[in-house]
């Protein structure tokens, strides 16, 4: 039913079509463009545009040598001395910083003396002679006591330090 009823009401008996009356009129053209000047524009306009050869005074694409001589940086022999002296300064601070914070952590727990002594480090055996924690050489061992060599500097670790 409410098929019957949208075509009785909406379309009507038969189909008619709407006829469109489609007039369309240009604009007229203004008197001061005619198509000739159009295109003359357009030709110019895709021609390049070239700089005489006269006019050119250097090739755009080389490096002018006096600013290139006028840009390279000078570097003072004294002040690069100085920040060489600094950099040395700095990295031995670090690496003495470096062997005393491993040295706090060295605990000497027994020595026994002999022919050949030992030294019991952090659960390890030593003697003279060998390697501590991969910086420290061992160069004595008499009595409570060890001594230790890193970077010409020497040191003693006591049992007695032991808390």
């Amino acid at each position: 039913g409410a098929i019957f009823a949208m075509r009785q009401f909406g379309m009507g008996p038969a189909i008619s079509l709407a006829e469109m009356d489609i007039d369309y009129k240009p604009a007229a053209i203004s008197s001061g463009t005619t198509p000739k000047k159009i295109l003359a524009e357009l030709d110019r306009s895709r021609r390049a545009v070239q700089v005489p050869a006269d006019l050119i005074t250097q090739d755009p694409f080389e490096l002018d040598n006096a600013q290139a001589a006028v840009t390279e940086p000078t570097v003072d022999p004294d002040l690069a001395r100085r920040a060489e002296e600094e950099r040395l300064r700095l990295a031995r601070e670090a690496r003495q910083q470096e062997l005393d914070e491993t040295l706090d952590t060295i605990t000497l727990q027994s020595v026994m003396g002999g022919s050949v002594p030992i030294a019991r480090i952090d659960g390890k055996v030593y003697k003279v002679g060998m390697t501590v924690c991969e910086m420290f050489t061992i160069t004595q061992i008499e009595g409570r006591d060890v001594t230790l060599a890193a970077d010409g500097h020497t040191f003693v670790i006591s049992m007695d330090n032991d808390d």
